[in-house]
C-alpha cells in the first residue's frame, strides 16, 4: 500500500522471524510486481523462501457425529482447520473436543464464554445448553437489535452467512463455506472468511469476505485462492462503506487480478 501510494520503483522488506518471512515470501509471489523478501540472518541477509500453505489436517472422525446435534439446535456445523463448530450467522456457538470421556460439545460463543458456561450451567445437558445459546445469539444477531458483542464479533462471518443462504448476492450461483485464510482464536480480531463455488456462468469462483478495516485481506485472499486448487476467480466482498481507496488498487496489483463487490450497507437486514 505505501510502495504504491509514493509510486516506488521497487520496494524491499527485511525479516527478523524466519517463519514469518516465509509466509511474506508467499504472499509477496501473488503480485504482478512483488517486493523483495529478505530474511536477517545476523549481520546478513538472505533472499526469504516462500513457505508453502499448511495443509488442512482432517476431522476427528469420532467427533462428525455431533454435526447432528449442532442442526438440531438450530446452529451450521462449520469444519475448519480439523475443527467442527456451530455457528449462528457465522457466530461461533459451539466447539467439538475429544477428552478423556470422549467426544462431545463445548457450548459458548468464544472461548471464555464456553469455560464460563461449563461452570455455570456444568449440569444442563449439551442439548439444551446449546439451544438456548443459539436463541440467545439469533436474538441479537439480527439488523435490528440493539448494539451488543453478539452482533457485533465476526461481523465478515455473518456477511459470509449471507451470501451462503443467496449466493446472488455475490454474483454467484452456489457457494460452500471454506476455511478462512487466516487462523484467529479472538473474535475480537478480523479474519477474512471465505466460500468457494461456481459463478452465475458456472465457472469456479472463490470470495472472500471482509469488513472494517483489513490491510491484510488483499494478499489472505490470494492465500485463500492458493488453497482452492481450482485456479478459480477471485472476489473480495465488502460492504459499501468498507470500499476503502487503498483495496481495489492492492487487488488489482496481483498477478492474476481480484474483482472487488460491495454489498448494501443494510446486508444484515434479510
Amino acid at each position: 500500500m505505501w510502495a504504491l501510494r509514493f509510486h516506488l520503483g521497487g520496494l524491499h522488506i527485511l525479516v527478523d522471524d524466519g517463519d514469518a518471512a516465509g509466509v511474506l515470501a508467499r504472499r509477496a509471489a501473488a503480485f504482478a510486481r512483488p517486493p523483495g523478501i529478505w530474511r536477517i540472518d545476523g549481520t546478513a541477509l538472505k533472499p526469504a523462501e516462500p513457505v508453502p500453505l499448511p495443509a488442512e489436517p482432517p476431522l476427528d472422525p469420532d467427533v462428525a457425529p455431533l454435526a447432528d446435534m449442532i442442526r438440531a439446535a438450530g446452529a451450521e456445523p462449520v469444519v475448519e482447520r480439523g475443527v467442527l463448530r456451530g455457528e449462528v450467522l457465522g457466530l461461533e456457538v459451539a466447539r467439538a473436543i475429544v477428552d478423556d470421556e470422549g467426544p462431545g460439545l463445548e457450548v459458548g460463543v468464544g472461548k471464555h464464554d464456553r469455560e464460563a458456561q461449563g461452570m455455570v450451567h456444568g449440569d444442563e445437558p449439551t442439548a439444551a445448553a446449546l439451544a438456548r445459546v443459539v436463541a440467545m445469539v439469533e436474538g441479537h444477531r439480527r439488523a435490528a437489535a440493539p448494539h451488543h458483542p453478539y452482533n457485533r464479533l465476526a461481523a465478515e462471518r455473518w456477511l459470509r452467512a449471507r451470501a451462503l443462504a443467496e449466493p446472488a448476492l455475490v454474483g454467484a450461483r452456489e457457494l460452500v463455506a471454506v476455511p478462512s485464510p487466516v487462523e484467529v482464536e479472538d473474535l475480537r480480531k478480523p479474519a477474512p472468511a471465505a466460500a468457494a463455488g461456481v459463478d452465475a456462468e458456472g465457472r469456479p469462483i472463490l470470495v472472500v469476505f471482509s469488513t472494517g478495516v483489513d490491510v491484510d485481506l488483499v494478499p489472505a485472499a490470494a492465500d485463500a485462492r492458493l488453497a482452492d486448487g481450482r485456479n478459480p476467480r477471485l472476489v473480495i466482498v465488502v460492504p459499501e462503506r468498507d470500499d476503502h481507496p487503498y483495496l481495489r488498487p492492492l487487488a488489482e496489483a496481483l498477478k492474476e487480478p481480484a474483482a472487488v463487490v460491495t454489498v448494501p450497507d443494510d446486508w444484515r437486514a434479510p
